[in-house]
């Protein structure tokens, strides 16, 4: 097999969602299950995380994407759990940096308000002015920091879980040595997968911010958030399936 990276027909797979004689009301179920996540907790969008594995899995198997029919939930949130926590671990060390940023920009502001005896207004500055203004450079240090994880985190994630749906083993997921090696072997390919997702995500939010920004529609603005994540989701599932099947045709 060629083990350059190539968008078969991507005119198709950005279709597939809504093509088949049930696409568009399975596709309709996996948005409705993303929306239900904001009202109710974590098994809704478990079972749609599932269900992007099993497109994954199709992809990685070398058949045409469809959209299958929703079935066997107890597999789908399964799928959807382990699948949910191997990004979290990727992307957590990012997060904490993150978090611990504004902790410190949070603490060094409280500190700042509370022990503050002086007056800006004559009374000279605040005891702890200068300590404020290290509290910010270290939330500015914790961010940039925080997001460099975040970004090398997300990074391998896709073929961390590739691989964990090709071998349906969670421990999968964290084989750094393959999961980089078959990076490696088709970086431009690589590459291209994740300007079309981000191209995807863009052309999404923008769509999300002029609807949100109009007095007209910003309340439908929300009733599209979720499908269009859930799209989104739906071609990158088929895309890095196909990524990871061209180079890693061992694991097919």
């Amino acid at each position: 097999m060629d083990n350059s990276f190539s968008i078969t027909d991507l005119k198709a797979v950005l279709r597939f969602p809504f093509s088949g004689p049930r696409g568009k009301s399975n596709f309709f179920i996996g948005s409705l299950l993303m929306a239900g996540g904001m009202f109710v907790p974590i098994l809704p969008v478990l079972a749609a995380y599932g269900y992007l594995a099993q497109i994954m899995r199709s992809a990685i198997k070398g058949e045409e994407p469809t959209m299958p029919e929703w079935g066997n939930f107890g597999k789908l949130l399964l799928d959807g759990l382990r699948g949910a926590l191997i990004s979290l671990i990727y992307v957590l060390p990012g997060i904490l940096a993150i978090l611990f940023a504004y902790i410190a920009y949070m603490g060094g502001l409280i500190s700042t308000i509370t022990a503050q005896r002086g007056s800006y207004y004559g009374g000279g500055l605040p005891d702890n002015f200068f300590s404020f203004y290290l509290w910010i450079g270290v939330f500015f240090i914790g961010f940039v920091v925080g997001m460099a994880l975040l970004i090398l985190g997300l990074i391998p994630t896709p073929v961390a879980l590739a691989n964990f749906v090709a071998k349906d083993k969670f421990a999968a997921g964290f084989e750094l040595r393959k999961v980089t090696g078959i990076i490696r072997k088709d970086k431009l390919g690589y590459f291209v997968a994740w300007v079309v997702l981000m191209g995807l995500y863009y052309t999404s939010y923008m769509l999300f911010f002029l609807l949100y920004s109009t007095i007209i529609f910003c309340f439908a603005a929300f009733l599209v958030l979720m499908p269009l994540a859930f799209y989104v989701m739906l071609v990158g599932a088929v895309l890095f399936g196909r990524f990871y099947r061209e180079n890693a045709p061992s694991e097919v």
